[in-house]
């Protein structure tokens, strides 16, 4: 069961949190609304795109979402899953969709490497990025992910590849 948005935010300011990273583009709106009025903010949102047969998609509603997100500074936290042929290709080209539109709305997108999806590795995440060629477009770190792939002797050296482009951090998940 998920607590309405009013319900997580008091939650969220009486446990002393400054806001949170929010999941989806469903019920932005209602809870930027409940994030103003305990004075918080909503640091990211977790959006998924798709690569496949049929081209590129991205998750439903991100048009309206970004649009409520207007001016926030909220970081898209862009997840890439699937695969096609034609994966790379896709990923840059959905990627700059998804810029294009946030930039538009004065925000900034973060690829996030997941295990087991398209954009897997930091390395992707930068070669994505790069090829993408888009000012308000980074990288995120997981650090689960990370540890997932198999690549741990590589930390420092990951981590010193993507710090110029590095937006978000995460370490929850690791053991």
């Amino acid at each position: 069961r998920v607590l309405p948005p009013e319900a997580q935010a008091r939650m969220l300011a009486e446990l002393g949190y400054q806001g949170i990273g929010y999941t989806g583009t469903q019920q932005i709106p209602e809870m930027l609304a409940a994030l103003d009025k305990f004075g918080l903010k909503m640091f990211s949102t977790y959006v998924g795109a798709t690569v496949g047969p049929n081209g590129p998609t991205v998750e439903p509603g991100l048009e309206q979402a970004v649009a409520a997100l207007k001016g926030r500074d909220t970081i898209l936290w862009l997840f890439i899953r699937g695969n096609a042929p034609d994966a790379q290709q896709q990923a840059v080209e959905i990627t700059r969709q998804v810029a294009d539109l946030a930039a538009a709305a004065d925000l900034r997108v973060a690829l996030y490497p997941h295990f087991g999806f398209y954009v897997d590795r930091i390395e992707v995440a930068l070669r994505v990025a790069e090829q993408a060629r888009r000012p308000n477009v980074g990288v995120s770190f997981n650090l689960c992910h990370f540890l997932r792939v198999g690549d741990a002797a590589n930390l420092e050296q990951r981590l010193r590849e993507a710090l110029p482009q590095l937006m978000l951090v995460s370490i929850n998940g690791a053991d």
